[in-house]
């Protein structure tokens, strides 16, 4: 036990976890991570449960970015949770969005439990990063589609935003959208060069 244990802990993959995590704080810190939500808030429309719909998306954006679940359901829970209880979201469809959003980060590369499960089961992280992918999709489409048809069924459940409301934040859709490539482009450099063979999953965390 005492050598698999070591032999465990000083694998050299396993450096790519406090990377990660260390770029979740980052995108905390630097305001990244609310830039995005108040962008997709502009994208979003006025489509009954919109703002459901987009912290979803934010949600897979991060999971895509950070890779721990913990941070991320707490990112939400600040920037996405108030504003849809302000909105008159329904309270259990709203923190349902929340965790099931930042339950994204264990499916959704580079996820952490991925990188400890490669290790311990002796596979390839890069593959099972690659594999991990298309799930990850069809789960956020999953979530996407239950929140319309209950909303376009019942709109109390949660009501579409004002004019006001959407543009809050950023003055017109440009801004926004460059709030949107800014993450984009770190998640295609992090994923890209490790689905490339560019880079190890150590070094692309690095």
């Amino acid at each position: 036990v005492t050598s698999r244990v070591y032999g465990f802990v000083t694998e050299y993959s396993l450096v790519a976890v406090p990377m990660f995590v260390l770029m979740a704080s980052l995108l905390d810190r630097s305001g990244i991570a609310k830039d995005l939500f108040n962008a997709m808030r502009v994208f979003a429309g006025r489509l009954p449960g919109g703002v459901a719909v987009q912290t979803i998306v934010v949600a897979f954006f991060l999971a895509a970015l950070s890779g721990i679940i913990g941070g991320e359901i707490v990112l939400l829970g600040i920037l996405a949770l108030p504003q849809m209880l302000r909105l008159g979201y329904d309270k259990h469809l709203s923190i349902g969005v929340v965790c099931a959003g930042g339950a994204l980060g264990t499916m959704m590369p580079p996820s952490i439990v991925l990188i400890i499960y490669g290790l311990i089961a002796s596979e390839s992280i890069a593959d099972l990063f690659t594999a991990a992918i298309t799930p990850a999709v069809i789960l956020m489409l999953s979530y996407i589609g239950y929140v319309l048809v209950r909303c376009l069924r019942n709109p109390a459940m949660g009501p579409p935003m004002s004019d006001a409301d959407r543009e809050e934040g950023f003055a017109n859709r440009w801004q926004a959208l460059r709030a949107i490539i800014v993450p984009g482009l770190i998640a295609a450099l992090v994923l890209g060069s490790i689905y490339g063979g560019v880079a190890s999953v150590t070094e692309a965390a690095a």
